[in-house]
């Protein structure tokens, strides 16, 4: 089933990227892109088209992250018990009405939900109110950044194993330092399984890749 629903996903954006490119937005998209003093000129309203694509885009990214979530650890572990965390903002906004919307057919439920600002300083709150629903893993729904380092340092304070997903660019050596370190970003899943990460990491693929294999290694 996951991967049904994945192929549809696929369709559907792809179809989206076809009609938006062929818009009156995907015309000023396009002219921004290649020249934004000579799309601003003529009259185009570049800050909002660069506001929609990004309300587009934290939407796509938030709906395929909740699937990898589904497909690769709840449903081949066998997870019955899910909590989602959300950003009060787009892209945030919606997965638990996603992961909801999937529960029944992939055999769990969405157990606890909880919204926090973006740029918020201290997620403990959320965190306390997800953990004590008793998940077995959290599905994130955050900006990409220092808003969900924020709610991995909560997490960990009161939870070190919990898994979480799908966590995007946290195998960054500079997202790995701020988070607190190798040892915190145990059973915290970037696109399927921080561990097939490192595998591809000791490779040796890029100076980036080896930097983080060896923080990994580390803990």
């Amino acid at each position: 089933m996951g991967r049904r629903a994945a192929i549809v996903l696929y369709v559907l954006a792809l179809v989206a990227v076809y009609l938006l490119l062929r818009s009156r937005l995907g015309l000023v998209l396009t002219a921004v892109r290649d020249d934004e003093v000579a799309a601003r000129s003529s009259g185009a309203r570049v800050g909002l088209a660069r506001m929609l694509v990004f309300v587009v885009a934290g939407i796509g990214c938030g709906a395929a992250g909740a699937l990898l979530a589904v497909s690769q650890l709840i449903v081949p572990r066998h997870y019955t018990r899910v909590a989602v965390i959300e950003d009060n903002a787009p892209g945030g906004l919606g997965n638990t009405q996603y992961m909801q919307s999937l529960a029944s057919q992939n055999g769990y439920s969405v157990v606890a939900s909880q919204i926090t600002n973006p740029g918020a300083t201290d997620d403990t709150p959320q965190a306390l109110n997800l953990l004590k629903a008793n998940p077995q893993i959290i599905v994130l729904g955050l900006i990409p950044g220092p808003d969900t380092i924020t709610f991995i340092k909560a997490v960990r304070a009161q939870n070190p194993t919990i898994p979480i997903s799908e966590c995007s660019a946290c195998e960054l050596p500079s997202f790995i330092s701020a988070a607190g370190g190798a040892s915190v970003m145990k059973n915290i899943y970037v696109l399927g399984s921080m561990s097939q990460w490192l595998d591809k990491a000791q490779q040796g693929t890029s100076a980036q890749a080896k930097a983080t294999a060896e923080r990994l290694d580390e803990s």
